[in-house]
């Protein structure tokens, strides 16, 4: 019997936000907070709790597009 550990959306963004550095990280949640009104904690805590979307799903325009790119290649990663 296999053993499989299902992420949820929370774990697996939080996951990917820790592979950022400090500017893409801001960037990134920075235009979520701005977008949502909210601060980048309260942004930071949308994104990581159990419930989440997928990031994407909080994201807007041209910043969107960029972190799909981010986010395809860090999954790509995770198959080497």
């Amino acid at each position: 019997m296999t053993n499989s550990i299902k992420l949820n959306n929370g774990k697996i963004n939080e996951a990917f936000l820790s592979t950022l550095d400090g500017k893409i990280y801001k960037e990134i949640v920075g235009s979520m907070a701005k977008h949502y009104g909210i601060t980048i904690e309260q942004a930071t805590d949308e994104l990581i709790h159990d419930e989440s979307e997928n990031i994407l799903e909080y994201l807007q325009g041209g910043i969107r597009s960029g972190c799909s790119a981010l986010f395809q290649k860090w999954k790509l990663s995770l198959n080497k």
